[in-house]
């Protein structure tokens, strides 16, 4: 046998199974059609585009917004708040 057709064998049981376990328990993941929309959507060119929207999104605001946007939520430098000026009396 060929290592393509043990492959193709090998991915048919594992389908076979996969398809087994879920009618037996259903509420352990989607059933067909759920997948099958799923699949269907995430293959679709509409989320190719969204995607792309997205990523020129990003890039059109820039680094220094993700950057403020992320010291909302946590600390980068993990330092405290920003030092003030140093004045000519200090250490």
């Amino acid at each position: 046998a060929t290592p393509e057709a043990d492959y193709k064998l090998k991915r048919e049981n594992v389908e076979a199974a996969r398809v087994a376990l879920f009618k037996a328990y259903p509420f352990l993941g989607y059933d067909e059609k759920q997948r099958n929309f799923w699949r269907a959507l995430l293959d679709s060119k509409g989320m190719v585009l969204l995607g792309w929207l997205l990523m020129a999104f990003s890039a059109v605001v820039g680094a220094p917004f993700w950057f403020d946007l992320l010291q909302r939520f946590i600390n980068i430098r993990g330092a405290g708040p920003k030092p003030g000026n140093a004045t000519a009396g200090d250490g």
